[in-house]
């Protein structure tokens, strides 16, 4: 087991309460709820392709606490940042592969 800073571990737990603040907001929450309906039939495979498709409109202003989904997404995929380096990787190679990078 890894040790963390313990300015490191404040910082996530902070982050992690404000995203629970977020997710428990009734708005957010419906569209948590939704996101979950309407995904729950999606392979792993399907989740990441959605995820970029995401990221590839908003890059790297794409945030946790702005991803509508994220409970679901980290409950099927795990952590956030373990999937979107899978995102990122899979993003570069699409654009790649279709011409889109510069």
């Amino acid at each position: 087991m890894s040790r963390m800073n313990p300015a490191m571990r404040v910082a996530f737990q902070r982050r992690d309460m404000e995203l629970d603040r977020c997710l428990q907001k009734p708005r957010r929450k419906k569209l948590e709820d939704e996101f979950e309906r309407d995904h729950c039939r999606d392979t792993d495979e399907e989740l990441l392709q959605y995820l970029v498709e995401r990221y590839l409109v908003y890059g790297e202003n794409m945030q946790r606490s702005g991803t509508v989904g994220i409970r679901y997404l980290e409950q099927r995929l795990g952590r956030w940042n373990s999937f979107m380096t899978r995102v990122k990787r899979a993003a570069k190679e699409e654009k790649e592969g279709s011409g889109l990078e510069k």
